[in-house]
């Protein structure tokens, strides 16, 4: 490793390579987060606030973002700002908590299918969609804001 290269916790690790797989969808971001969880058992609430909890874990966060968005084409570039970072952070890990109730061929069908027929959508719709088609309770959330209690 890269001396250079910060040191990422594993619940920076998994939202980052959550935001790879899936970019620009808190939900699918949040099925692929579940998995992972899943997989190394671990509690997605343990997480949700990480980033108001450490300076450092936001600063580390919004810095990658930031870097990782500047590969993306000129008109799907924006930057990200801490405040986003803390408001999607929490909403991925707070609807993986959700989504852990899936198995996982239900989360990975919810990330690598469902996911690529709701790029560009309503990411509302898409999370409605994913819990009507499991069976899970609609909850829902204000994307517009992040004071939400999510």
């Amino acid at each position: 490793m890269s001396a250079d290269r910060p040191k990422f916790s594993k619940a920076e690790e998994i939202f980052m390579r959550a935001s790879v797989q899936c970019p620009a969808s808190v939900t699918a971001q949040s099925a692929f987060i579940a998995q992972e969880c899943k997989e190394n058992n671990l509690n997605p609430t343990d997480f949700r606030y990480l980033p108001l909890e450490d300076h450092q874990v936001l600063v580390r966060l919004t810095n990658a973002a930031n870097k990782a968005h500047q590969h993306l084409p000129k008109e799907r570039f924006q930057l990200v700002d801490a405040e986003q970072i803390v408001f999607i952070f929490k909403h991925d890990f707070k609807l993986a908590q959700d989504f852990l109730a899936l198995r996982k061929e239900d989360l990975e069908y919810v990330y690598k299918i469902m996911y690529k027929e709701f790029i560009g959508g309503s990411e509302e719709l898409f999370e409605l969609k994913v819990r009507n088609t499991f069976g899970l309770s609609p909850k829902g959330f204000d994307l517009d804001s992040p004071d939400s209690e999510l």
